[in-house]
C-alpha cells in the first residue's frame, strides 16, 4: 500500500484531510514539521501533502516549507511528488522551481477535488514505470541497481558488498549502514546484523536457535546478530 504523509498544523483540518483519503493509502498525519521529518526518514513516503502559507518575498521560510526543502536534500525524496495546500499564489514560482512541487490545491479544500488530485498523484506513481533503484559510486562511475535484484548487503573491511540475484557481487566504497538504509526505498529490507541488510523476498527460513537466516535457492546463509534476534522473532511471528 502506498504511504502518504500529511503535514498540517491545524488539528481539525488534519483529521479532515486524513478522513478524505485514508481508504486509498497508509496515512501518516502530523502537525509538527520536525516529527514529520523523523517520520520521512524512518519510512519511505510516496506522496507528501503539505498545508502551508507560502513564503513571500523577503519573508522567513515557514517550517512546513523548510521541511520540504530539507527532504529534497535526501536522495530518496529528490523527485517525490509534493502536493501543497495553500491560500496564497504569490510564491508559486518559489515552490515549483525550488521545491519541485507536484500540484497545488487552494483553500478551502473541496473534498472531491482533493480526492481527485491525490488519486491522480497515486496513478502517476503506478504508471511511471519507476521501479525502485539504488545507485552506488565506484571509481567515479555510478552503478544503478534495481532493489529487487539485491539479495543482501554486507559492510566489511571498510567496503560494501552488494550481493545480487544473478550471483554477482558489487564492491563499492564504504558508507555507514544507516546511510545505506536511507538509500533503499523499498519496505523489504531489514537489518539482521550490525553490518548486514537482507532483502526479505530472498529469506526462506529464520533459525533463531543457530542465529542464521537461510536464503532461497543457493544464496546460502547469513548470520543474525544477537541484538537483532528478538526483533526478527517478533517480525516473523507476526508474518508467519
Amino acid at each position: 500500500m502506498r504511504k502518504i504523509l500529511i503535514l498540517e498544523k491545524d488539528t481539525d483540518t488534519l483529521i479532515s484531510l486524513k478522513s478524505m483519503i485514508e481508504e486509498r493509502a497508509e496515512i501518516y498525519a502530523l502537525s509538527d514539521a520536525q516529527k514529520a521529518y523523523k517520520c520521512a526518514v524512518k519510512n519511505f513516503i510516496d506522496l507528501f501533502i503539505v498545508d502551508t502559507t507560502l513564503e513571500e518575498e523577503g519573508g522567513e521560510l515557514p517550517p512546513e516549507l523548510a521541511f520540504v526543502d530539507k527532504i529534497r536534500d535526501m536522495e530518496r525524496y529528490c523527485s517525490t511528488p509534493v502536493l501543497f495546500i495553500t491560500d496564497l499564489a504569490t510564491s508559486k514560482l518559489y515552490t515549483y522551481e525550488k521545491l519541485n512541487s507536484y500540484k497545488m490545491v487552494g483553500k478551502p479544500v473541496q473534498e472531491e477535488q482533493f480526492k481527485r488530485v491525490v488519486e491522480d498523484s497515486l496513478r502517476a506513481l503506478r504508471y511511471s514505470g519507476n521501479l525502485n533503484q539504488v545507485f552506488f559510486r565506484r571509481f567515479g562511475v555510478v552503478h544503478w541497481v534495481l532493489e529487487e535484484e539485491i539479495v543482501y548487503i554486507t559492510v566489511k573491511t571498510r567496503k560494501i558488498f552488494v550481493h545480487l540475484r544473478d550471483e554477482r557481487v558489487l564492491c563499492v566504497p564504504y558508507m555507514p549502514v544507516q546511510q545505506i538504509r536511507e538509500k533503499l526505498k523499498g519496505d523489504n529490507f531489514i537489518q539482521c546484523k550490525r553490518d548486514t541488510i537482507v532483502n526479505r523476498d530472498y529469506i526462506q527460513n529464520v533459525d533463531l536457535v543457530r542465529h542464521k537466516i537461510l536464503l532461497t535457492k543457493d544464496y546460502g546463509e547469513i548470520e543474525v546478530g544477537v541484538t537483532y534476534s528478538q526483533y526478527l522473532e517478533e517480525l516473523y511471528s507476526q508474518d508467519w
